[in-house]
């Protein structure tokens, strides 16, 4: 029996081992497993969301590829990076994640900016298509 787990042992070593060796040759492969266990942001922006896209005008060529849940989380997203809570669980959950989103009790859509409103604006008419 304990030559039995010895070579069970052994065997589990060696998969490790090759494993490592895979991951740590191919960087595709360890990219994938970064880009799979990282952070929301790097997810989002690894499936074609950026939110730092919000920092300008959002194109058309921008959104025509976004599926409908994909816009809405844009569209929240402005809303996100001034703070403002959601009554949706799923989406302050999502922001909670981020390091850049910090709730702000004082939040009013004031604080929107004109790009802001533009965006939301053209973001809601491809959320209507």
């Amino acid at each position: 029996q304990l030559d039995d787990f010895a070579g069970i042992r052994a065997s589990l070593i060696a998969a490790i081992v090759s494993i490592a060796i895979i991951v740590l040759t191919f960087p595709y492969i360890k990219n994938f497993f970064v880009k799979l266990f990282s952070s929301p942001e790097d997810y989002f922006a690894y499936n074609g969301l950026k939110f730092s896209k919000l920092d300008s005008k959002l194109t058309e060529e921008d959104l025509k590829e976004l599926d409908k849940s994909q816009l809405r989380l844009m569209r929240n997203a402005v809303y996100a990076r001034h703070g403002r809570t959601f009554k949706s669980v799923d989406l302050q959950s999502l922001w909670e994640c981020y390091t850049w989103y910090k709730k702000n009790p004082n939040y009013s859509d004031s604080l929107l900016t004109d790009i802001d409103k533009y965006n939301i604006e053209l973001i809601q008419k491809y959320e209507a298509k």
